[in-house]
């Protein structure tokens, strides 16, 4: 009984620390992989000989992506490319599509 003061708060930080080991996953969740055909992929427009990074959604096709912006001061689409290249034309489907994204300002 002499020593019980002494012991019991030593064994409950035994017993917490043995617990925060027997919680931990030591594999980590591995990241769910998103279908390729419902993520938006980063582009690049053209605007004024300046290039811009978008997020857009060009869909499975074999016409030139084109885009229109929602905040755009002025109507206007915009062709999409895979990378910072004219040479580099983004295919998808059919028809303009819409982004999200701001529109780029020099």
């Amino acid at each position: 009984m002499k020593h019980l003061k002494v012991i019991l708060p030593m064994m409950a930080m035994i017993f917490a620390i043995g617990l925060t080991f027997a919680t931990v996953n030591p594999e980590p969740e591995p990241k769910p992989e998103i279908p390729e055909n419902e993520s938006y992929a980063l582009m690049y427009v053209n605007i004024d000989g300046e290039w811009h990074e978008i997020e857009v959604d060009c869909e499975a096709g074999e016409a030139n992506c084109r885009v229109v912006f929602t905040d755009a001061p002025s109507e206007g689409t915009f062709q999409v490319y895979n990378s910072q290249s004219l040479n580099d034309l983004a295919e998808g489907s059919t028809g303009v599509k819409e982004t999200q994204t701001p529109f780029p300002s020099n």
